[in-house]
């Protein structure tokens, strides 16, 4: 089911999710031969959708139907289903389009339950109605809508749509908007199975990508004066891990930025797509118009239940926010990490937790990137991949920020138990290259509990070491008054203790890209990406830790290096002089000099400053190492070299291996 990164399994709704175009039915005419897969143990037919190319496979969830009704469609369900010996238990209403319900059968396998499917779509009283699915792979459910996003290709004209709709028997429910324009939705002709008529329509030539509506399996991802700030373990930690602090270096990062440019430049937008964020929070003070994916509407403070003001009990989207800017020194609640950013919020799950179809979700993020947003953070995933989702990750990508690209920022999910030998994997769209992946460890360094392990992972950053709803130890801005975990410190009610998950360490990262991206205003989003994993702190396995612990004061200045130069083979007996140079970094170098003699195994320091002189004589050998420390953090760089003087004797050095150990030929003692 749809998670939102950090809440319980059990109170995680299922998010409607738009795939691409699919294959194969419960519809009894089969598609071509290439578009068909036969599950011939079950002797029935194998349902998939597309991928781009890739056939996703899906089996029919038994007991379970989807169907528009304007009606309340039990009682002529029940008269519908009477002949097969179906009987309707419930009707479950949709919140992601108007008139869809689920319905619940008893007595229905799998196979009865896709001839209930065509018997109720046979009936006029339904205007759709189609088997709800599992993802073959994963058992993430999937229930249709009765609409199909479509990608019309460039240059296409009314005309054009016009007869796709005619060829079809289709329907525009919506209208290419100003971020997707070339995105339409339509609805199917009635009594047509959804998955075989988006499979045609993506053999349109007129179609780019055809792509079924559905609800799926997302979730959601849990030295300031501000009197929380000293239990911000993330933003300051003392405890080390191999001699390095747990925590994302951000005290030196504020005397370089606070998330935001120059003023002539405008905000600095940060995309908190999640379910809303409270911007009248105590702790909140600058943020943008929100958009609701569920009403296709911007909106401001007065409105209720909305991207600007949730309601219901569900605080994830407020605890998100304020790790990323809650402000600093207002003499209240905590401190967040990019402080002058600017929050837009963009509702993607509903009061009740419910979240939004995949061409909804679509359209907010082409919404958010259209509008201004610079970085987005995405603390959710877990449902089956989808291109709509992709294409409009995609588009962000390219076409953000005048076509230098928003910096897209995902949760890797919480789909392990470790604790009980579990290791999952990173969940859709954290898997897709064009994104900053982010998995968490602990206050200790160690991996959590629930991180997944994966090559899509980039970095990590510290977060609780389990996860629950209101479980776990990140503090955060929650709901105010009486909703949400109200477990903040001293029993403060607007906040919470207990926030954690890769939710809580993926908009860590996002204020980072944020502030990376306010001194470098001119990169590409794939260079602030490469900045914040290069600068990362190396942490164990890439598998599990991707480059690093994020490291927030180099992800602004970049990582020290160091060059040297001098001859290693001199000629001549005599006095040399190697030199060291600091490369990036902060640039306020110090060097120490260090020498080991041949047969030695014990370093000796020997000089300061970028240079070294010392006498090199014949037949001598000896190893220098020279090692740079840059920046308020101390960061170091190494470099060795063995020095070979000339060879007077028949007995030749033949060189040194990698670790500057010298190598004679057998003949030399």
């Amino acid at each position: 089911m749809t998670n939102r990164f950090g809440t319980t399994a059990g109170r995680m709704a299922a998010l409607v999710l738009a795939l691409a175009s699919t294959a194969c039915t419960d519809q009894q005419d089969p598609l071509a031969p290439e578009q068909t897969a036969v599950a011939a143990a079950a002797g029935q037919e194998q349902s998939f959708f597309f991928y781009g190319d890739e056939q996703i496979p899906l089996v029919v969830e038994a007991g379970e139907v989807s169907v528009e009704s304007s009606l309340p469609p039990t009682a002529p369900a029940r008269a519908v289903l009477a002949t097969l010996g179906v009987s309707v238990k419930s009707a479950e209403r949709l919140p992601q389009a108007a008139n869809h319900w689920v319905l619940q059968l008893s007595g229905a396998d799998q196979a009865t339950t896709a001839q209930a499917a065509r018997a109720l779509r046979a009936d006029s009283r339904f205007n759709f109605a189609a088997s709800v699915y599992r993802v073959a792979s994963s058992n993430a459910r999937v229930v249709l809508l009765n609409r199909v996003g479509v990608k019309l290709t460039k240059g296409w004209s009314r005309g054009d749509l016009a007869r796709l709709n005619a060829a079809f028997g289709t329907r525009v429910v919506r209208e290419p908007v100003a971020a997707e324009p070339d995105v339409v939705w339509l609805e199917y002709r009635r009594g047509g199975d959804p998955l075989d008529l988006a499979a045609q329509l993506r053999k349109d030539p007129l179609v780019e990508w055809a792509d079924p509506d559905k609800v799926q399996a997302w979730q959601r991802a849990a030295v300031p004066s501000d009197p929380f700030y000293a239990d911000q373990y993330y933003l300051h930690n003392n405890t080390l891990f191999n001699g390095v602090r747990v925590d994302i270096n951000a005290e030196f990062a504020w005397d370089l930025s606070y998330g935001a440019w120059s003023a002539a430049a405008g905000p600095l937008v940060i995309a908190v797509v999640d379910d809303g964020v409270e911007i009248t929070h105590p702790d909140m003070y600058d943020y943008r118009w929100g958009y609701d994916a569920f009403t296709g509407t911007f909106q401001n403070p007065g409105c209720t239940s909305c991207s600007v003001n949730p309601g219901g009990n569900y605080s994830h989207g407020t605890l998100v926010a304020g790790v990323i800017r809650a402000d600093h020194n207002n003499g209240s609640g905590m401190a967040g990490v990019a402080p002058a950013a600017q929050i837009m919020p963009i509702r993607i799950f509903n009061d009740v937790g419910s979240p939004a179809s995949d061409n909804q979700i679509a359209q907010a993020i082409n919404t958010a990137w259209y509008n201004g947003a610079h970085v987005m953070n995405n603390s959710w995933g877990g449902g089956s991949v989808s291109t709509a989702i992709q294409s409009a990750i995609g588009r962000a990508v390219t076409e953000g920020r005048g076509g230098k690209g928003t910096v897209m920022v995902f949760a890797a999910g919480n789909t392990s138990r470790r604790g009980w030998g579990q290791i999952g994997a990173v969940q859709f769209p954290g898997t897709l290259s064009n994104v900053l992946t982010v998995s968490a460890i602990n206050r200790n360094g160690f991996v959590t509990d629930y991180a997944p392990d994966g090559a899509a992972i980039d970095v990590v950053a510290p977060s609780g070491h389990t996860t629950d709803m209101c479980v776990g130890d990140i503090i955060s801005t929650d709901l105010t008054g009486s909703r949400g975990c109200n477990d903040g410190p001293g029993g403060n009610v607007d906040y919470s203790s207990t926030f954690s998950g890769t939710s809580a360490a993926a908009p860590q990262a996002a204020a980072v890209a944020a502030m990376v991206l306010s001194r470098n205003p001119t990169w590409t989003e794939l260079q602030i990406r490469d900045r914040v994993k290069a600068s990362a702190d190396p942490w164990g396995t890439a598998n599990t830790f991707g480059a690093g612990k994020l490291n927030a004061y180099r992800a602004i200045v970049g990582r020290v290096g160091i060059s040297t130069s001098g001859t290693t083979r001199p000629s001549t007996a005599g006095q040399y002089t190697w030199t060291a140079s600091g490369i990036g970094g902060a640039g306020s170098y110090s060097y120490v000099w260090e020498k080991r003699p041949d047969g030695s195994s014990t370093w000796y320091t020997v000089g300061s400053g970028s240079s070294y002189t010392d006498w090199v004589g014949n037949d001598e050998t000896f190893a220098l190492r020279v090692t740079v420390t840059d920046g308020p953090d101390a960061q170091t760089a190494s470099r060795s070299f063995t020095v070979f003087g000339p060879v007077t004797s028949n007995c030749l050095v033949a060189g040194a291996d990698s670790a500057g150990n010298i190598i004679l030929p057998p003949a030399c003692p």
